[in-house]
């Protein structure tokens, strides 16, 4: 268990990027110490080198000064000082091949070429050749690592007689080095735990929103579409939450959608179910009282007969509806569209409407400002459209009253506008809002024998042309029910 939690804390993100970013920083530090050290060594190598070779030219030119003069008085005393003002060792040592050597009161050092160094005797032979030359390594003699500087002594003759040699252990520098790399490693130790603490912040950050988009889309897939990342910013990672929102927006609207839809089923089969129960109680009551021969006077069975067919006749509306509903509802079915005069449809209305208006003595006022006004429609399902807002019009209109209809076209806009206006009892807000609703019905006598869908397959055919239809309504003085069309190109016919 413990290795299986282990194995799941290494595999987060935090860790990962702290690893590498640990590891990333060790390597850069390693590589920054390399070439810091290598190039701060061969600085203080090269400066102390320098200051060697100035030392032992400057001892070189006064030992010349002496081999020149002949003059030994002060040259113990000169030695002295050297041996005291100086951290190296000093050998004067004489040149064997020379034609007259150095003088042996000169020569301090007497040593054996077994005892040096293959550089060391290099050194030696290099400054017997005039040159100034150096070396850095183990010393038999010292038993210690030195650096070795030569350089020749001339007479007046400008002949190498003689070599001066300083020879200085270089522990003091080593040691420097040395605490120069401790200081170097302390620091690198330091900016390593800052940095770390640094990563972490930094992967938290990084790794915060990451874990909140995974946990809102866990929430997500669990049904709760209401979640959010709730991160901001305009990186990569705010992007993908933004784009992570968006999906959970539209889940959500999709998912009230589908409630909505699912509402809507379960409200259509109780209306459908309401609607035709009602004439099926009805056509039953009368059935069973012809049957059990309640009724055996002709009058009252013409009666029953008449009501049963007004029953049937209702029920055959409602189907009907429903059919035409269903498909004017369905995005793949399409019209037969061709060019229809919208005049010639209103006028056909009119003339069929004039028989709905004579129980309640009711005119209708045409008006126009064109002869002709083709859209691209089917006649049949128009004058259908059309029909059923006059036969509203007529059922909520009062006796001996008017109702308008006004063709106007917009020849500008290429539009045309039909509205049937009534002066009847009109209409709230909470009634208005309602209107195109399936199955809703004013609860007013007038409307008694209504499906409630009428409206609604007006505004499906209006919308399969193109069109739109709008509503307003003021209670107790009547509606306006408007279409608008885009108009099409007169035929040839024409």
């Amino acid at each position: 268990m413990m290795k299986l939690r282990k194995e799941k804390k290494s595999r987060k993100l935090i860790y990962q990027v702290c690893k590498y970013f640990t590891i990333l920083l060790l390597v850069f530090s390693c590589l920054i110490a390399l070439i810091y050290v290598s190039v701060y060594k061969e600085s203080v190598t090269n400066s102390y080198k320098d200051l060697l070779s100035q030392q032992v030219e400057s001892i070189s030119e006064q030992l010349s000064q002496y081999v020149i003069s002949e003059d030994y008085t002060d040259y113990a005393a000169y030695l002295d000082m050297l041996s005291v003002s100086l951290s190296s060792d000093v050998w004067i040592i004489k040149n064997p091949d020379a034609k007259k050597p150095l003088d042996k009161i000169m020569v301090n050092v007497d040593y054996q070429e077994s005892e040096l160094t293959p550089n060391e005797r290099l050194v030696i032979k290099k400054s017997f050749q005039g040159e100034t030359y150096s070396t850095s390594g183990y010393n038999k003699i010292y038993d210690n690592v030195t650096m070795m500087m030569g350089t020749p002594i001339y007479n007046d003759n400008q002949d190498v007689v003689g070599a001066v040699l300083l020879i200085s252990p270089i522990k003091q520098q080593e040691d420097e080095m040395k605490k120069v790399m401790f200081l170097f490693g302390m620091s690198v130790l330091v900016a390593l735990i800052l940095s770390i603490l640094l990563a972490l912040k930094f992967a938290k950050r990084l790794t915060s929103p990451i874990t909140g988009i995974g946990k809102t889309a866990m929430r997500l897939s669990e049904g709760h579409y209401e979640e959010r990342t709730n991160v901001k910013g305009n990186d990569e990672i705010a992007k993908l939450a933004n784009t992570v929102d968006i999906l959970a927006t539209r889940l959500e609207e999709n998912e009230k959608a589908r409630n909505d839809l699912e509402q809507m089923r379960m409200d259509f089969f109780a209306n459908v179910s309401h609607e035709l129960r009602t004439p099926m109680t009805v056509l039953r009551g009368y059935v069973e009282s012809l049957v059990d021969g309640v009724v055996t006077d002709e009058k009252k069975l013409n009666q029953c007969y008449g009501r049963m067919l007004i029953e049937c006749k209702g029920m055959e509306r409602l189907i009907q509806d429903l059919l035409l509903l269903a498909k004017m509802e369905n995005p793949h079915f399409k019209m037969e569209l061709e060019p229809v005069d919208l005049i010639q449809v209103v006028e056909d209305v009119i003339r069929g409407a004039k028989v709905m208006c004579k129980d309640k003595n009711i005119t209708i006022h045409y008006e126009k400002n064109c002869p002709y006004a083709f859209v691209l429609g089917d006649y049949d399902r128009l004058r259908q459209m059309f029909l059923a807002v006059v036969d509203n019009a007529v059922k909520f209109s009062y006796e001996n009253n008017e109702i308008c209809i006004h063709v106007k076209m917009y020849s500008n806009q290429k539009k045309v506008q039909i509205s049937i206006i009534d002066h009847g009892i009109g209409m709230d807000e909470e009634e208005l809002s309602k209107i195109f609703a399936k199955f809703y019905t004013s609860k007013i006598s007038n409307n008694k024998d209504g499906t409630g869908l009428g409206l609604m397959i007006a505004k499906e055919i209006a919308n399969k042309h193109g069109g739109i239809i709008e509503a307003s309504s003021t209670k107790g003085k009547g509606s306006n029910l408007s279409f608008k069309f885009s108009t099409t190109d007169i035929p040839d016919l024409y």
